[in-house]
């Protein structure tokens, strides 16, 4: 009964009654109820760890014409399993308009007039994306949207997505590698460029501005990223 006094209430003389229930009956009713509560608690815990491991992490690289989705187009998507590297999806797609930052669209390689003929309309391309994305996570799983720089693909994702197939599979929320590295590292945000994170990972791949052989390369990144930050915790 004094541990009653300790939560704010004021201890009653035993046996005490109340509407026809002894004081300590009721008291003992409380505290079943707080009890039963924390185990509701603690369940819902277990089941936010079992979540947890059916998480999908998915690397996503795009090459664009420009800056902004809408105004720019997105030209190319290539993407893979963080975990499983080697499970890949890539597509080209047809321009939205002839805009372009002639800069931007020189690193791609791409030409918008080959791609107004050989690209995937974006409908499609969508839609397809979408159904590899599902395939990935399995029934019950949460995809993941990987990205370094993840702000940058993700805008132009999350509008495609939206635009041309009505919701985005990853929901609206993105993984930024970079921010990630930043956090494990304890680095200044200069020192995310990929350049300097790939001198202190190592990593196998390189980037090469094509898009599914830069999803494989940043998904290698994460990996490392990841296995520093464990060794970190031992």
């Amino acid at each position: 009964m004094r541990k009653l006094a300790t939560l704010g209430r004021a201890p009653r003389p035993p046996g005490r009654v109340i509407n026809g229930r002894a004081f300590d009956e009721i008291a003992l009713d409380r505290i079943a109820g707080y009890v039963a509560s924390e185990g509701r608690l603690l369940s819902a815990k277990t089941e936010i760890r079992m979540e947890v491991r059916n998480e999908v992490f998915i690397s996503v690289d795009i090459e664009t014409s420009g800056p902004i989705p809408g105004v720019y187009s997105m030209l190319s998507i290539g993407a893979c399993l963080v975990d499983r590297p080697e499970t890949i999806f890539e597509c080209t797609l047809k321009p939205l308009n002839r805009n372009a930052d002639l800069e931007a669209l020189a690193v791609t390689g791409f030409s918008l007039a080959d791609l107004e003929l050989s690209g995937a309309e974006p409908r499609q391309a969508m839609t397809e994306f979408d159904m590899w994305i599902k395939a990935a996570r399995g029934e019950g799983g949460t995809a993941v949207f990987v990205g370094l720089n993840a702000p940058f693909d993700w805008s132009f994702i999350n509008y495609y997505f939206h635009n041309f197939y009505g919701e985005n599979p990853f929901g609206f929320t993105a993984l930024d590698i970079k921010a990630y590295y930043m956090g494990v590292t304890g680095s200044s945000w200069t020192e995310t460029r990929s350049s300097v994170m790939a001198s202190r990972l190592g990593p196998a791949h390189k980037a090469n501005h094509n898009a599914v052989q830069d999803a494989v390369y940043q998904a290698e990144l994460f990996r490392l990223t990841r296995q520093l930050g464990r060794k970190s915790k031992l």
